[in-house]
């Protein structure tokens, strides 16, 4: 295990991982890895194929970055992608209150509905903005 500086513990298999995906980890006495961009690390990480990871990223970034509704929309769309409709309905609200005007949120939102069977609360969501 290693420790992040942040309370965080990175398991072996994943600093490899991260190390693999180009996220170094920085001088000693700081942090292991650079946090400017967090969420964007899980994007970046998501983008390789790496899901396991970018959810590591995206949970840090929710707590780190607490006006950010990205981390909120990734987890909200990894969770709907797993079927996870009851966490996946709670991170994509959190990233709506963030920014409630964002279409991504709102058709990722309506989708769910949709598909968990709500198509009135799927056109609510689509027609408030």
């Amino acid at each position: 295990m290693v420790t992040d500086g942040i309370s965080a513990t990175v398991p072996e298999e994943l600093d490899r991982q991260l190390r693999n995906a180009g996220l170094a980890r920085t001088a000693p006495g700081k942090p292991v890895y650079e946090w400017a961009d967090i969420c964007g690390a899980g994007e970046r990480l998501l983008k390789q194929g790496n899901p396991a990871a970018a959810l590591f990223f995206f949970n840090i970034a929710k707590d780190r970055t607490p006006g950010d509704y990205r981390p909120w929309l990734q987890l909200g769309m990894l969770s709907r992608k797993a079927r996870e409709f009851q966490a996946a309905e709670y991170f994509l609200r959190q990233a709506l209150v963030k920014e409630p005007k964002n279409e991504m949120v709102r058709k990722n939102l309506a989708e769910l509905y949709r598909e968990t069977g709500h198509p009135a609360a799927a056109l609510a969501i689509l027609t408030s903005a």
